[in-house]
This record gives structure tokens, sequence and C-alpha cells, in this order.
């Protein structure tokens, strides 16, 4: 059976300006990633492009360290997906 659900995204608008934001206020991943409490392989891949989401509250830590409005450097978006789920046995089907 397929449904369709909604998941939440926060994606990075632009790794240039995620780099320079962080060139700018002088941190190296292992700073930032320990400023936000995150993982430095999150902040790298983000940084190198390798990763173009994550959760929302790394985003906004990210955007709170690097001192820049809410929104600056992530969008956030409800997207559809269709998920393909087992019928249960004994369960009405809609």
């Amino acid at each position: 059976m397929l449904t369709y659900e909604k998941r939440f995204d926060v994606r990075l608008s632009s790794r240039t300006l995620l780099i320079r934001y962080m060139d700018h206020r002088g941190l190296s991943v292992r700073d930032l990633a320990a400023l936000t409490h995150c993982s430095r392989s999150v902040i790298g891949h983000l940084r190198s492009g390798k990763r173009a989401s994550c959760e929302s509250k790394t985003a906004k830590a990210i955007e709170r360290v690097l001192d820049v409005p809410a929104g600056t450097l992530f969008d956030a978006r409800v997207s559809p997906v269709l998920r393909e789920t087992a019928h249960q046995p004994g369960r009405a089907v809609a």
C-alpha cells in the first residue's frame, strides 16, 4: 500500500555563504562543531557540499553561532514523500 507522508527538510541554501561566514568569524570546522554541539562530520560535509541538509536544531545552532539572521543559511520546507507500507493483517484498509 502506498501512503503519502510529509517530511520536514532543512537545506543549506549556499555552502559558499557558510564558508564565508565561518571564515569571517575565524571558525574552523572543529570550532563550529564544538560551539554547536554537532559532529565535525556534519559541519565538514555541509561545508564541502557532500551533504546539503541537516536537522532543524543543527541549522538553528549554526546560524546562532555564526550570528546570522534565521533563514540566512538554511531553507526549511515540507516535502511530500510517497512510501510503500506493508498491509498489517487485521487492520482495515482505507
